[in-house]
C-alpha cells in the first residue's frame, strides 16, 4: 500500500513521490467538503466549485505540484536577462465511479498521450522529467474490492519496456477525505470492483423470498446459483493471496469447516423460522449475512506485498535499416545509412502464439489430476443425495428421522477439514490427500455390502459413512491446496507477466469452483441412474472404483 502522510506535510510526500511514484495525503478534505463535492458532481459530473477553488488551490497541493511540474527558463534579450517561471495548470477533471462487477482498467502511465518513453534512471530520479501528476479524492470508502486504484510502486524509474508482475501490484486503499497522488510516469490503473457477486446474491435472495409462482422460484434460484459461483470464486481467490502458502490448508480447511456448518445449522435454523415466525422471515439471516460480508469485504485492506528488487531487462531491440539491431530512445542519434540500404525496415518476426490461461492449466497434469479428484468425490459426496434416503427407507423401511442421521454421519466428519488443512500445511497434500482415498476405498466398499439381511443396518451404516465423511474431509480440502500450488508452480516457471499482472490463480480457482460445481450437479443424477441400473451394491462399488482410480493418478502426480 502507498505510504500515508499528512496534506500539511509537502515535503514528505514529495519525497515519497519520489520514491515510490506514489503517496496518500491524510486529512486532504473533511466529509463536509467531500459531501459538497459528491453533490455537485452528481447532476454534471467533474464541475464543483469546491474541488476547484479549495481543494486545487492548497498551498500543500501548489507545493507539490510545482517542485515537479514547474519550469523556468531564461531566454535571451537584448535589455538583459530575464527568469521566465511557468506553473502547472489543471487540465482535466473528472468524477469516476467504479460500480459492482466493472473490470480493471489497463495499467498504464498517463503521460503515455504525450508520447513519453522512460529510458533507465539507474535509479536516479529528476523531478523535471515529469510530465504532469494526478489526484485522485476518496468520495466514499475505496478498497481493492471496490475498485481502489492499482498502482506499481517505483514503476517511475523503470525503463519503458519493464512490465509489472502480479506480485509487485499494490492498490491505493484511501478513506474518506484521504487523496490518493501519484506521477505521471507511474504505472496505475483503475481496480475491479469484485462486490457484484455480493450484490446479484442479496438481489436473488430478495427475489426469491417475495417470488410467488413456480417459475420466478427457479429464475431466483438460478440467479442464487450464478451469484454464488462468483462470490465463491472471489472469496477463495482472497483467501490464497492473503494467507499465502505456508497457511493455505489451515486456511482452507476453516473454510470448509464454515461452509459444512452452515449446511447443517442453515435447515434447523431455517425450519424453526419457518414454523414459528413465517415465510419470509426465514430469509432475514441471509439478508443480514450478505449486508455484514458486504461491509467486510469494503473494509478490507489490500495485503501490503514485500516489493523484490527491481529487475530491469534490457530493453527490447528495435529493427532498423539494413536489418541492423539498436536500442532507440529520445535524444539518440540514429542509426547510420548506407545508400544501398533499404528505405524501409525489414518486417518484423511473426511473434508466437501464447497458449492462453485454460490451456496452460489443463496441460498441467498436476492441476488436472487435482481438479478430476475434486469432480469425482464431490460427485460421489452428492450422490448419496438421491440415493440414501431412498435405499434406506426400500430396504430397512427406516423413518426420515432415523434417515437424517445418517446424513449427519456423513457432514459431521467435515468439521474436521481444518485438521487436514494442517496436515496438508506441514507435510504437503500428499499425506493427507493419500490417506483419506485409503480410507474411502474399504469403506465404500464395506457400505455395498449393506443389504435387508444385514442385522443392526442403521449403527452399521452411521459407522461406514462417517468413516466416508472423514475420507472426504482428509482428501477434499488439501486437493483444493494442491491445485492452488500448481498454479504457482506454473507462474514460477513461466516469464514474468506472461499472465498478466493478475496470473493465473482467479482463473484457475473459477476453473475449479465449475468442475467442483460439476461434480455437485451430475453425481445425484449419476448416482441415481446406477442405482436404479445396477442397485446400491452395484453403485458403491464404482464408487470405491472410481476412487481407486484417483489413489493412482494421486500417486504419479500430488506432492
Amino acid at each position: 500500500m502507498a505510504r500515508r502522510v499528512p496534506v500539511t506535510n509537502a515535503t514528505q510526500a514529495i519525497n515519497c513521490l519520489q520514491e515510490d511514484g506514489g503517496v496518500i495525503l491524510s486529512g486532504f478534505a473533511s466529509a463536509e467538503e467531500v459531501i459538497t463535492v459528491n453533490n455537485d458532481a452528481a447532476p454534471l459530473f467533474g464541475r464543483s466549485r469546491t474541488a476547484r477553488e479549495k481543494w486545487m488551490q492548497k498551498p500543500e497541493v501548489h507545493e507539490i505540484l510545482n517542485s515537479f511540474l514547474k519550469t523556468t527558463s531564461i531566454p535571451y534579450n537584448d535589455q538583459g536577462d530575464c527568469v521566465i517561471e511557468t506553473e502547472p495548470i489543471l487540465s482535466s477533471a473528472a468524477t469516476m465511479q467504479i460500480s459492482p462487477g466493472e473490470k480493471a482498467q489497463d495499467l498504464h502511465r498517463d503521460d503515455f498521450i504525450w508520447q513519453r518513453t522512460h529510458p533507465d534512471t539507474g535509479g536516479n530520479y529528476k523531478t523535471t522529467s515529469e510530465s504532469s501528476l494526478g489526484i485522485i479524492v476518496a468520495g466514499s470508502e475505496t478498497r481493492a474490492a471496490n475498485g481502489a486504484t492499482a498502482f506499481i510502486p517505483k514503476s517511475h524509474l523503470w525503463d519503458h519496456s519493464r512490465r509489472p508482475k502480479a506480485s509487485e501490484t499494490q492498490y491505493a486503499e484511501i478513506s474518506v477525505g484521504e487523496a490518493f497522488v501519484f506521477l505521471g510516469s507511474t504505472v496505475h490503473g483503475g481496480g475491479t470492483n469484485t462486490t457484484i457477486g455480493l450484490v446479484l446474491l442479496f438481489l436473488s435472495t430478495l427475489f426469491f423470498a417475495l417470488a410467488t409462482t413456480v417459475w420466478a422460484l427457479l429464475a431466483a434460484r438460478i440467479l442464487q446459483g450464478f451469484s454464488t459461483a462468483i462470490v465463491h470464486t472471489i472469496g477463495y481467490t482472497l483467501l490464497a493471496e492473503v494467507v499465502g502458502k505456508e497457511h493455505l490448508g489451515k486456511a482452507m480447511g476453516y473454510t470448509n469447516m464454515a461452509l459444512s456448518t452452515g449446511l447443517l445449522i442453515g435447515p434447523v435454523l431455517g425450519g424453526l423460522l419457518y414454523e414459528y415466525c413465517g415465510y419470509f422471515q426465514v430469509f432475514l439471516p441471509a439478508f443480514g449475512l450478505i449486508t455484514i460480508e458486504l461491509m467486510l469485504r469494503c473494509m478490507m485492506v489490500e495485503k501490503e506485498k514485500k516489493q523484490p528488487d527491481p529487475v530491469i531487462p534490457p530493453s527490447p531491440q528495435l529493427p532498423t535499416t539494413a536489418g541492423r539491431l539498436s536500442q532507440i530512445r529520445p535524444g539518440d542519434k540514429h542509426p547510420s545509412t548506407t545508400e544501398s540500404d533499404p528505405l524501409l525496415p525489414h518486417p518484423p518476426q511473426s511473434v508466437a502464439r501464447h497458449p492462453s490461461a485454460y490451456e496452460v492449466l489443463l496441460t498441467s497434469p498436476r492441476f488436472v489430476v487435482a481438479i478430476i479428484s475434486l469432480f469425482v468425490l464431490n460427485g460421489i459426496a452428492n450422490g448419496f443425495d438421491s440415493t440414501l434416503a431412498p435405499f434406506a427407507q426400500d430396504a430397512f423401511d427406516m423413518r426420515p428421522s432415523r434417515v437424517a442421521t445418517l446424513f449427519l454421519a456423513l457432514a459431521i466428519p467435515m468439521l474436521l477439514a481444518p485438521l487436514s488443512g494442517w496436515l496438508a500445511d506441514r507435510y504437503g497434500p500428499r499425506f493427507p490427500v493419500m490417506a483419506g482415498l485409503a480410507v474411502a476405498v474399504p469403506a465404500l466398499g464395506v457400505l455395498s455390502s449393506i443389504s435387508q439381511t444385514t442385522a443392526a443396518p442403521l449403527v452399521k451404516m452411521i459407522m461406514i459413512l462417517a468413516l466416508v465423511g472423514l475420507a472426504f474431509a482428509l482428501a477434499m480440502g488439501p486437493l483444493g491446496v494442491e491445485a492452488i500450488l500448481a498454479v504457482h508452480e506454473i507462474e514460477e516457471q513461466s516469464a514474468p507477466n506472461e499472465f498478466g499482472t493478475k496470473g493465473l490463480l482467479a482463473q484457475a480457482i473459477g476453473l475449479q469452483n465449475t468442475v467442483i460445481a460439476g461434480g455437485g450437479f451430475l453425481g445425484p443424477l449419476y448416482a441415481g441412474f446406477v442405482r436404479l441400473a445396477v442397485g446400491w451394491e452395484g453403485l458403491e462399488i464404482l464408487n470405491a472404483v472410481l476412487c481407486v482410480t484417483i489413489f493412482v493418478l494421486g500417486l504419479l502426480t500430488v506432492k
